[in-house]
């Protein structure tokens, strides 16, 4: 019995102090001021964390609860009425861009970053910025062949390099016929064929290169190569004019009425072409004249496995000599597909001929095209001084916000735009800046965008 009635008088007791005096944790003097003091430097004061709807369902919350909603990452507290829930924690948001932000929409649409959802509230909405009409951007696309210079002062060094070359090359057979051709046609497959003497071609020739497209042919004689009117010279299995060369120590002949395929080279003599011929090779000398016509030659077509430099451009070239367009009685046309030149000699006839390019005179330089061309895309930019409208406006929830639309010309000077506006925010709403144009495209750069939360 003693032992229970000083319990009781404890209790009574602590009851006593307690109505009179604060609790303190962490501390053994807690401010008068404060009915309950907590006190620590290791650790902090933990409120009850849950999301809005968990904040929502709280029934008849009192006024000054407080709650860290996880779903805004903010403190909230019930201010009762209808002011309910609201955060009390930063009292303003704002994002400032300096990114490009274009815009040619005929209707609303948004600012480039110029977007906010903030907590429950209201607020008073600020957006700043200069704006302008885009200026035009042309991207014009450039076509440059690609050209390499020629003329006599690097003509000759690539004459010299191709015989050269050629020479190279290991004789097939040494002792090859001086009469080439037949009336049935004789057929010569792909080798060098050396000639002791001068060399005679008649009648048919077939130049079969088995299959072999890089095929070469070199007929080089000791002495001139002459062709007897009608001879005909044929290509096969796959055999190209640009790999066949008939190489003379003399001069070289062509008759009337021919079909000659190959490249002509006179080391030191003359070169000469007979009425109504054709020619799909080059004629090469180097220091000879050179006479053709009436008739047609032509560069022929692809890239020989002898290397000729600058040679490869032309039809005719001599080091040394004159040049002829031979005209017969009937004054019938002759036709050149490709350079010609003479390093030292003058060129005539030619006033009737046809002529992919002018002759280029002795000393002389042109550039040509390799056949292929560089692609560049050059980019321009110059001001849209066209005289537009800009029109601007404040918009929450996807809703426009009455009274907030601006209209402004535009044209190719900064114009600065200032928008204003009070705007209700509930959970998940955002806040938003739009634009339109209904002419020109509009550009803007700086830009900021503040709310700052009101009562």
């Amino acid at each position: 019995m003693k032992n229970s009635s000083l319990f009781f008088l404890l209790i009574l007791n602590f009851c006593f102090v307690t109505s009179f005096a604060q609790l303190g944790i962490g501390t053994n003097a807690p401010s008068t001021s404060a009915v309950l003091d907590l006190t620590s430097t290791s650790k902090g004061m933990l409120t009850p964390r849950m999301t809005t709807l968990q904040r929502n369902a709280i029934v008849l919350p009192a006024i000054g609860l407080v709650v860290y909603n996880l779903d805004d990452a903010t403190f909230n507290t019930f201010n009762g009425g209808t002011l309910g829930w609201q955060d009390f924690t930063a009292r303003y948001k704002t994002i400032t861009s300096i990114s490009s932000a274009t815009s040619a929409s005929t209707s609303d649409e948004v600012v480039s970053e110029m977007s906010i959802s903030p907590p429950e509230g209201n607020y008073m909405v600020s957006f700043n910025s200069e704006f302008k009409n885009n200026p035009i951007t042309t991207i014009t696309t450039v076509v440059t062949p690609n050209t390499s210079s020629i003329s006599s002062s690097n003509c000759s060094p690539a004459f010299t390099n191709a015989i050269a070359s050629l020479d190279a090359v290991a004789v097939t057979d040494a002792a090859f016929t001086d009469l080439l051709g037949t009336d049935e046609g004789q057929i010569v497959y792909p080798g060098k064929y050396y000639i002791p003497a001068a060399l005679a071609l008649r009648k048919n020739i077939t130049l079969d290169a088995g299959g072999n497209p890089n095929a070469i042919f070199i007929f080089q004689a000791n002495g001139a190569i002459n062709s007897s009117v009608f001879t005909t010279i044929t290509l096969a299995g796959g055999a190209k004019s640009c790999n066949v060369f008939w190489v003379a120590l003399g001069g070289i002949g062509i008759g009337a009425d021919c079909v000659i395929v190959g490249n002509l080279i006179a080391r030191t003599a003359a070169i000469a072409v007979g009425f109504r011929s054709t020619l799909e090779g080059r004629l090469l000398s180097g220091g000879g004249a050179i006479a053709f016509g009436p008739g047609t030659a032509s560069v022929p077509v692809g890239t020989s496995s002898i290397d000729l430099g600058v040679l490869k451009e032309f039809i005719i070239y001599t080091h040394a000599g004159a040049l002829g367009n031979v005209i017969d009685g009937a004054n019938t046309t002759s036709i050149y597909n490709g350079y010609i030149l003479s390093d030292a000699g003058a060129a005539t006839g030619f006033e009737t001929a046809t002529l992919q390019y002018p002759i280029i005179p002795a000393g002389g330089t042109v550039n040509i095209s390799d056949g292929t061309s560089t692609t560049s895309y050059v980019t321009t930019e110059t001001e849209n001084t066209a005289l537009g409208a800009a029109h601007f406006s404040i918009y929450c929830n996807g809703i426009l916000v009455p009274n907030s639309t601006k209209t402004l010309p535009s044209n190719a000077v900064n114009t600065t735009i200032s928008l204003r506006g009070i705007v209700s925010v509930t959970y998940g709403q955002s806040v938003e800046i739009r634009w339109n144009t209904p002419s020109e495209t509009l550009l803007m750069k700086n830009r900021t965008l503040t709310l700052i939360r009101v009562q």
